[in-house]
């Protein structure tokens, strides 16, 4: 239901559910990856503005898991990889320890690889099993959330202004509301990847999620096509214009055609 109602609300968008290993494969067979927590965050936001409760219900009633990834390192720090081809190349033969993913190669060269913020724990654990809670107004300012998406404040004061009118909270006043991030300490391992997935209106938080491999729970994935092909389809409109024009069946020029084409590229 919930797979339907946001395919007919956007046909771009599809919902897939299963493990992260099984279903991760699949997109990129059809040429589809699955949507970043900044473009998830954009739909919530949408969808809460639009007043439609199916909307609503559909984009903000379970959690979601992404297309960024999170890269562990031993000594506690992270790094969060956006729309992170560790986690487009996810399959069922991936190499997966404890529903992490583990790196064949030198995994310090894996993390070193990737020229993005790095976080210490301090940015995200607590005294409470590496679960960092948050009051509303500082999650606003707190730097994970803005990498991930893109610096954009604005955007990030209305979603947490929305996750602060969750019905967890019925009961809260706005000092007890709390916005988590929630990692786990890898200390006793090498370099692993984890998913950034997000538990939206029963549980606002962002989770390092770890349960990647297979038999896990099942996870709720939301994707769209590549640009790339997306902009194969472009080019088969186009070819086909154009031969239309050859055979005289069209009046338009080709120039003209072309540059209507290059407009959604």
């Amino acid at each position: 239901m919930r797979s339907t109602f946001l395919r007919k609300n956007n046909p771009d968008y599809r919902g897939h559910r299963g493990s992260i290993t099984s279903v991760m494969p699949k997109l990129k067979a059809a040429n589809r990856h699955a949507i970043s927590f900044h473009e998830y965050v954009t739909e919530v936001v949408n969808a809460y503005n639009s007043d439609n409760e199916r909307l609503k219900e559909a984009w903000m009633g379970d959690d979601i898991s992404t297309s960024d990834g999170i890269l562990y390192h031993q000594n506690g720090n992270v790094k969060f990889v956006k729309d992170a081809d560790f986690i487009r190349d996810l399959n069922t033969s991936s190499k997966i320890h404890r529903g992490y993913l583990m790196f064949d190669s030198n995994s310090q060269a894996v993390y070193d690889s990737y020229d993005v913020q790095e976080f210490k724990p301090s940015d995200y654990e607590d005294s409470n099993f590496s679960k960092g809670s948050y009051t509303l107004n500082d999650a606003k300012e707190n730097p994970i959330f803005l990498e991930l998406l893109n610096g954009d404040k604005n955007l990030l004061n209305e979603y947490i202004d929305i996750m602060g009118k969750s019905s967890l909270y019925d009961k809260c006043d706005d000092v007890s509301k709390e916005i988590y991030i929630s990692l786990f300490n890898h200390s006793n391992l090498n370099v692993a990847g984890g998913i950034v997935s997000t538990f939206s209106l029963g549980y606002p938080h962002i989770w390092g999620d770890r349960d990647l491999k297979s038999g896990y729970s099942d996870k709720f994935v939301i994707s769209k096509r590549d640009f790339a092909d997306i902009n194969k389809d472009l080019d088969s409109l186009s070819q086909k214009l154009f031969d239309e024009i050859k055979s005289g069946k069209s009046e338009m020029s080709p120039d003209y055609i072309k540059s209507i084409i290059s407009m959604y590229k």
